[in-house]
This record gives C-alpha cells, sequence and structure tokens, in this order.
C-alpha cells in the first residue's frame, strides 16, 4: 500500500495521465482490500489535491471517485472542485464527485443547487444518466422550494427541444420531483409550456395531464417515492 501511494504520489505532478490512471486503479484495488481499522492511516487527500490541479478531466475525476475511502478531509482539494463546475465539460462529473462527498463526508458545498440547475441543458437532459443523477439529488426532503422550483422550470422549458422519446423522460423525470417536494406543485400553473404537451403524443400528454391533475388534488399524489429500480416509461406505454 505505502509503495502504491508513494508512485502516485511521485506521479501527481507528472504530464503522464495514464501512469496516473495506473496508480489510481491499483490504489482503488487496494484500498477496497483494506480493513476499516486501517484505512486511517493513510491520507491521499494533498496527491488528489495535486492531481486535480495538474489533470483538470473526466478520467481523473472518475477514478478519485473510487478512492474516496481514503480521504480524511476533501475540504483539502474543494477549491480545484469548485472552480471545475464552472467548466462545461467538467460540471457535470465534477458535480456528481461532490455529491458523493457531501453524502459520505456529511459536507456542505455551497451553491450545489444553483450550480445543478446550470447544467440542465438539452444535450444533458436527454442522458438518463444524468436524470437518474438529477433525481438522487433531489431526494433531500429538508431543500427548500425556492432551490427546486428553478430546476422544475428549467427542465420544462428544454423539454420542447427534444425528441418524443426524451421529452417523455424529462417530464416524468419533472412529475417525480414535484411528487418528492409537494410545495413545487403550486408553479405549476405558471408552466406555459406544460400545457403543449396536452396535445402532444397520449403518453406524453398523459405525464403532463397528470402533473396538472396532482396540482389541484394533492390527496391523488404518491405519499412516497422510490428510485430503487427505477425506470423511464417508453413513448409508446
Amino acid at each position: 500500500m505505502e509503495k502504491i501511494i508513494k508512485d502516485l504520489q511521485d506521479c501527481s505532478s507528472s504530464p503522464d495521465l495514464n501512469e496516473i490512471k495506473r496508480c489510481l486503479n491499483l490504489l482503488a484495488v487496494k484500498a477496497r482490500e483494506l480493513p476499516d481499522e486501517q484505512m486511517k492511516n493513510y491520507n491521499v487527500d494533498p496527491i488528489i489535491k495535486t492531481i486535480l490541479r495538474n489533470h483538470p478531466c473526466v478520467e481523473i475525476l472518475d477514478k478519485i471517485s473510487e478512492i474516496l475511502i481514503l480521504s480524511h478531509s476533501p475540504v483539502l482539494f474543494m477549491d480545484e472542485l469548485n472552480y471545475f463546475t464552472a467548466q462545461p465539460h467538467l460540471a457535470v462529473p465534477t458535480l456528481m464527485l461532490i455529491f458523493e462527498i457531501k453524502n459520505r463526508f456529511d459536507l456542505e458545498f455551497p451553491q450545489f443547487y444553483e450550480k445543478l440547475e446550470e447544467t440542465i441543458c438539452r444535450d444533458n437532459a436527454i442522458s438518463e444518466g444524468y436524470l437518474i443523477f438529477l433525481l438522487k439529488t433531489l431526494q433531500n426532503r429538508k431543500l427548500h422550494t425556492d432551490e427546486i422550483a428553478p430546476i422544475v422550470k428549467r427542465l420544462v422549458q428544454i423539454s420542447t427541444d427534444t425528441l418524443s422519446n426524451e421529452c417523455i423522460k424529462i417530464l416524468y423525470s419533472v412529475i417525480v420531483i414535484l411528487r418528492m417536494h409537494p410545495g413545487c406543485f403550486k408553479i405549476v400553473h405558471k408552466l406555459k409550456k406544460l400545457y403543449i404537451f396536452l396535445e402532444s403524443f397520449d403518453s406524453i400528454a398523459s405525464i403532463a395531464r397528470r402533473i396538472f391533475i396532482e396540482a389541484e388534488n394533492p390527496e391523488l399524489r404518491p405519499s412516497m417515492v422510490f428510485l430503487e429500480n427505477f425506470s423511464f416509461p417508453d413513448l409508446g406505454k
């Protein structure tokens, strides 16, 4: 273990990205084999900070998530992650890593949901993986309506610029978010573009109608929302 960490430290400032990834892969494997009581003997936070500074790329962000179990205080490299959230090609994977850090270390990250809203665009929202990530970040019942409403509005807005098979997944995400945060149902009638879908394909129109029905009839909303084994409806269903 010591040799792997030393090798990683030695190459952390190197331009050799392949060697860094090799060391990170080895470290991830060894870390999973390490007994819990030995975790505290290793601290990779300074090394992570150096790597992030020298190699801001998606591949590195993915690898770092695999060695978080060896992190003691990720606050040390949060400045780097904060900077990455402003880079369009890095924003989503960075927020995914930050979300994992938030959950693992109970660490707050100011403006997380504002930055999340900024990532909502057509290219991202047509990805099921992105939408599921979005839903997971919004599961927290303690979130304020003001944090959720802009995300709902943005999703509805961009859904009109997508293909039907993409639109249905975005609208389904909207109704799931509303059910998780019922206070946001009060904005439904202000979402003018939502009315467009009432005249769309049956499967899309049915979701739009359901949103309006549940906005008017709280007793018809599901009492709980579960994301385990979550799946999106198909256009033909």
